[in-house]
């Protein structure tokens, strides 16, 4: 017996659409980043790092289950780590949210360098993809 699921595009067909206010309990919903803003879904996916941040801020992510890439929550890490990569990289590349006390942190991302190869090596493995 197969599990029913209702998977929530979030493009931008998705504008002025109506969303369902009520969905019965036995079926799972999935959607992607800012649909939340809309409606809530069971799980919530996001990849953009920037959206993760807002997920995150808005409490969403402590009441929903969320599934973020690159999204390691670092126990007991204290500042010093955070204060490091200040002083190591520029202040474009950090966003920081409140810690409220907490010690536990979150470290995202990747070099620009690496997305960069990673973008010309699939280019290269696939040049009859349209990238326009």
């Amino acid at each position: 017996m197969y599990k029913k699921v209702i998977v929530y595009g979030n493009g931008e067909s998705r504008l002025g659409k109506v969303w369902p206010t009520s969905i019965p309990n036995e079926i799972e919903t999935w959607g992607c980043n800012a649909i939340y803003r809309d409606m809530k879904v069971d799980n919530l996916i996001s990849v953009d790092y920037n959206m993760q941040q807002e997920i995150y801020q808005s409490g969403y992510a402590h009441k929903k289950t969320c599934w973020f890439t690159d999204w390691k929550i670092l126990p007991g890490i204290g500042s010093g780590i955070v204060e490091m990569m200040k002083e190591s990289n520029p202040p474009e590349s950090i966003k920081e949210t409140p810690r409220n006390g907490r010690a536990n942190c979150v470290i995202q991302g990747k070099e620009p360098e690496t997305v960069h190869a990673n973008i010309k090596q699939a280019i290269e493995q696939n040049p009859d993809l349209d990238y326009g």
